[in-house]
């Protein structure tokens, strides 16, 4: 494997690039801050070309169909795209470790770190140990201070770190239609007066590491007691269309243990987005309530400064794990602590009725965590990518 590396990072250090051709690749395949971005420029700049890798045939057919240029990552063609693209557009580091210098390379990574990531992972063995230093090299951000984590954690110059926001929080201005959600979840989401969104971070499926408490069937928050119906009762007493999306680590691990947990429950899958060509953030953006523990989505629904609810049942042990790259927790997660159900229950209904409750704590956290708070965050980075291909051109 060590060789074959060895000579794509020949042969790619050789090879002409052609200067209009992006190469797009994200984890999910077609997702996140790629796809976001992928949507802006297809629209915005059609001089360019635009191609994405994914992981199978299947799903490189179904872009095909979509109208979307893709090829599946094992396949001649990938390799042939990858040796002639001038920019490769990732969220996870993809192809890092055969990038040519006179590649552009454009890190969106997937969100804003609260957990350690990188080398602030107490288990550093996940360090791709690849260079985002040369001037070809993008790493975007959303502050100083998260440029300054983003430093530490990848150990990038903060030269090559870019204040832009990410694509994909683009989406959350753009939030889904009661008829777009209602064809998605396959129930009538109009007639609810209020949408709950909860979105845990993983604690399995990645690397053969378990990270704090594990996902039971019916206990979907950790809680030490769940009484499943007593929650199902308060969601349809408070007319709550409570929608769920599992990390994709831990999705495909336990979605089908809640099949059945379906009355005012509605369990989103990465597949069922990418099937009706929804990104995750339009549905977020519909959302009158973010419930989280440790995932850095609720940095990107701060922009809104909509209420959050936080869900952190196994802080002690996940610290000792995992760790966190911001802390004191208390501070840096602007909304109540729920770690049991009669009190998750209880700041569900006061955060619902009263926009004003943390609102202080969440427009603190908010200024510096987003410089930006529009719709734009495509625009800067796709401005960024043009600024350096133009040097390569004159």
């Amino acid at each position: 494997m060590k060789a074959l590396k060895k000579l794509v990072r020949l042969a790619n250090s050789l090879i002409p690039k052609t200067d209009n051709l992006l190469l797009f690749i994200s984890n999910p395949d077609y997702s996140d801050n790629p796809k976001a971005l992928y949507k802006y420029m297809k629209e915005n700049h059609p001089e360019l070309d635009l191609r994405w890798i994914v992981k199978t045939k299947e799903m490189a057919d179904y872009l095909h169909q979509i109208g979307v240029t893709a090829t599946f990552e094992k396949s001649h063609e990938a390799l042939l795209w990858l040796l002639k693209a001038r920019t490769i557009v990732t969220s996870h580091f993809s192809r890092a470790n055969v990038k040519s210098s006179r590649q552009i390379y454009v890190n969106l990574w997937h969100g804003v770190a609260l957990k350690a990531i990188g080398y602030m992972d107490k288990d550093t063995a996940r360090i791709r140990r690849s260079s985002l230093n040369d001037e070809n090299s993008i790493t975007i951000s959303t502050s100083k201070t998260v440029s300054t984590v983003f430093a530490a954690c990848f150990h990038i110059n903060v030269n090559q770190l870019f204040i832009t926001g990410q694509p994909r929080n683009d989406d959350l201005f753009n939030p889904v239609s009661d008829v777009e959600l209602s064809s998605l979840i396959e129930c009538d989401a109009s007639k609810y007066s209020k949408i709950v969104f909860y979105m845990p971070t993983f604690r399995q499926g990645y690397l053969e590491r378990t990270e704090g408490k594990t996902l039971e069937k019916e206990n979907i928050f950790r809680f030490e007691k769940f009484n499943l119906k007593a929650f199902q009762d308060y969601l349809a007493r408070e007319n709550i269309l409570f929608i769920c999306k599992l990390h994709p680590f831990e999705e495909t691990l336990f979605k089908s243990k809640f099949n059945n947990l379906n009355r005012s429950i509605v369990f989103l899958s990465t597949a069922d987005l990418i099937q009706c060509n929804i990104n995750l953030y339009q549905i977020l953006g519909r959302a009158d309530l973010l419930i989280t523990d440790y995932s850095s989505v609720y940095f990107d629904y701060l922009i809104l400064n909509k209420p959050i609810v936080f869900t952190p049942t196994d802080l002690e042990e996940y610290g000792k794990k995992r760790g966190f790259a911001l802390e004191p927790y208390s501070f840096w997660t602007p909304g109540p602590k729920a770690i049991c159900q009669e009190k998750l229950e209880v700041e569900l209904t006061r955060c619902l009725s009263n926009s004003a409750y943390y609102q202080n704590e969440r427009e603190t956290v908010n200024s510096i965590i987003n410089y930006y708070k529009d719709a734009r965050s495509s625009e800067r980075v796709a401005n960024e990518i043009l600024k350096k291909l133009s040097r390569r051109e004159s």
